[in-house]
């Protein structure tokens, strides 16, 4: 039997329910930039249908670490193209 077979028996399909944290722009009192954090709400605000290893699902701690360290493998938020919109000019004050 090949790696990839054997990989692909050793999965489950499940049904992955998350709560998801975040962090947006936002100002302060005084106008100054501060971020704000966000969450999905409690009851589980995200799910996915996916396949993964039939050993994480024995319990939450494993299924905790394993999706903990999946997310932390990929850049789950990036911030491109930071720019300033000039309204008087109708343009951006840097080119892009």
């Amino acid at each position: 039997m090949s790696n990839a077979t054997q990989e692909t028996t050793n999965f489950v399909e499940v049904e992955l329910c998350m709560e998801l944290g975040f962090c947006r722009p936002t100002t302060d009192r005084n106008g100054e930039l501060t971020f704000s954090e966000n969450r999905t709400d409690s009851s589980y605000g995200f799910t996915i249908k996916c396949k993964v290893p039939k050993e994480v699902v024995a319990n939450k701690e494993t299924l905790t670490k394993y999706v903990r360290e999946k997310i932390y493998h990929y850049e789950t938020v990036s911030v491109d193209e930071i720019n300033v919109w000039d309204s008087k000019k109708g343009e951006f004050l840097f080119s892009r």
